[in-house]
């Protein structure tokens, strides 16, 4: 048996689950929406060749952010104004604006906290936004 088949029968046992594309992660796919949706960033992270700034929902995450609506299956992520702003399966590019630095959370770089809160309230729901309003607490 080879060490491809070996991977594939992980994954159909459910000892491997995708946590984005040519990551998997090893043990259950977490229950809970949020520690699904970090497994997703983290597995972006991983894959990306260029230093990656995630922004809207997934900065919200890594902000410890709560989020009315459910979090996406999209990873959200700021390119350069002069990137191809196009998003591939799972991944959604955001042209940067030049508005704020990006901020370094542990092993991320995201969104400024206040950028974070004003893509939330320009892209999802008026609940959403005074969720996060509220709890970001910028002043």
């Amino acid at each position: 048996m080879g060490a491809a088949s070996d991977h594939y029968s992980q994954i159909e046992l459910g000892q491997l689950w995708k946590s984005a594309r040519g990551v998997y992660a090893r043990g259950d796919r977490p229950a809970d929406p949020a520690e699904r949706y970090l497994a997703l960033i983290r597995g972006r992270s991983l894959v990306s060749r260029r230093p990656t700034v995630f922004s809207h929902e997934s900065a919200a995450l890594l902000w410890q952010l709560p989020m009315f609506e459910r979090w996406p299956e999209l990873v959200h992520v700021e390119v350069g104004s002069d990137r191809n702003g196009a998003s591939i399966p799972g991944l959604r590019r955001h042209r940067s604006t030049g508005i704020g630095s990006p901020t370094r959370l542990g092993d991320f770089l995201v969104t400024s906290l206040a950028r974070t809160v004003a893509d939330i309230a320009c892209t999802r729901s008026l609940r959403s936004a005074v969720v996060v309003m509220t709890e970001a607490q910028i002043g």
